[in-house]
């Protein structure tokens, strides 16, 4: 088992949160140093020198195992919820420890449920980084560590493997790092293209924004208490459903259609049958 490749790629996890933290951080910024200005900045702080620390002692690529690789994404995913749940802490309110926890294994899970009575107490930059843990989940670590993986590593190999379905390889044949810039395009894609669709429908662009990261992870969470009852918009409606449609689809069959401009790839048998499920329930 390498320790130096396992620390090193959960280094890199944990610097992927820090980004969003950062992120969220620079929202706190723009709206006068909200109350989580504080709390962010230490979680970002915290989980950035973490990240980095391993590099420090780590001056080489090592190659990554089998059981390395699985480890790493175990202990990327534990990591994720402790960090990911220091902004709720720090902040307070109806965030004691254990809700905390539960919120930010919600958040990465993409689960959506939630333990706040009131989410609108929440300074705008928490609630961003609430919706980016969806966002960070519903792409998944395996993801993340089949980006920064070496190319020749075995174990990169296995999870590209693990990650296409034989819908997938029917519809696009690309292998390794391509694979993973097809998926995430497509996910960042129709991020944008619904925070758009969701901002010319009467929602606020920073709460499009929200409910984009929410929606392509297929999770739940909302900035507002009522959720999407909230806004009582037909088309609101409508959008945020097709979104959560195509989000839970293989992201190959969207990518060979806008590739091939044809919805030929959405005639597949388990394609019209995803709909068709949908359609009856």
């Amino acid at each position: 088992m390498n320790i130096k490749a396992i620390s090193t790629n959960i280094g890199k996890a944990l610097i992927i949160n820090a980004l969003f933290m950062f992120i969220s951080l620079m929202i706190s910024i723009l709206n006068g140093f909200d109350s989580a200005f504080t709390p962010l900045l230490i979680s970002f702080l915290v989980t950035t020198l973490t990240g980095m620390f391993p590099f420090i002692f780590v001056k080489d690529r090592p190659s990554t195992s089998l059981h390395s690789g699985f480890l790493t994404i175990v202990l990327s995913w534990l990591l994720s919820f402790i960090f990911g749940m220091l902004p709720y802490v720090l902040w307070g309110g109806e965030f004691t420890l254990m809700n905390a926890w539960f919120e930010s294994v919600s958040g990465y899970t993409t689960t959506g449920s939630t333990i706040l009575n009131d989410i609108e107490a929440l300074p705008k930059s928490l609630l961003f980084w609430r919706s980016s843990t969806h966002f960070i989940g519903g792409l998944g670590v395996i993801v993340f560590l089949l980006l920064i993986l070496p190319e020749s590593s075995p174990f990169k190999f296995r999870l590209t493997h693990l990650e296409l379905s034989s819908l997938a390889k029917d519809g696009y044949k690309f292998k390794g790092r391509k694979t993973i810039i097809i998926i995430l395009s497509v996910y960042i894609g129709l991020a944008i293209a619904e925070t758009i669709c969701l901002w010319l429908a009467g929602m606020s662009p920073f709460d499009a924004i929200n409910h984009s990261l929410s929606t392509v992870a297929t999770g739940g969470f909302s900035t507002k208490n009522l959720s999407i009852m909230h806004y009582g918009s037909t088309a609101i409606d409508i959008i945020i459903m097709i979104f959560m449609a195509l989000a839970a689809m293989h992201f190959g069959v969207i990518y060979a259609s806008i590739a091939t401009r044809s919805f030929k790839p959405f005639r597949h048998p388990i394609t019209r049958y995803y709909f068709l499920v949908i359609l009856v329930l």
